[in-house]
């Protein structure tokens, strides 16, 4: 759909509903040529969350996406297939600019807190 100005000329590029629901809909393909060209017996796919907090939206989006696309592949390839989540351990826990170079140096959640604290924040 393209909206005009009142000169007539698009003044805004707006895609139906339908062209990302699509496009979604058959993302199965990008997988097919890699899975009848090596059949492999399992398929898993990682999700990886950065561990600073609860996930916002994006990140729900990603992991939901995951699993429909395991659904998916198994569905279409007969395969088994699984998610696995990757905790990242490189979230930026503090970043502190340098006052005389401005530059920006990030301490880590894994360095701020410790193996045993994060693996406390992993399994909560």
């Amino acid at each position: 759909m393209i909206s005009l100005s009142r000169n007539g000329k698009p003044s805004l590029l707006i895609s139906p509903n339908s062209v990302l629901a699509n496009a979604l809909l058959r993302s199965i393909d990008i997988l097919r040529p890699r899975v009848l060209a090596t059949r492999p017996s399992r398929i898993e796919f990682v999700v990886g969350t950065q561990i600073n907090g609860a996930p916002h939206l994006g990140t729900n989006l990603v992991q939901t996406a995951a699993f429909l696309l395991a659904k998916i592949a198994r569905r279409e390839f007969s395969i088994d297939t699984g998610v696995r989540f990757g905790a990242l351990d490189n979230a930026p826990h503090e970043v502190v600019l340098d006052p005389e170079t401005h530059t920006a140096y990030q301490q880590t959640y894994y360095h701020a807190l410790g193996k045993d604290k994060i693996s406390e924040l992993i399994d909560s």
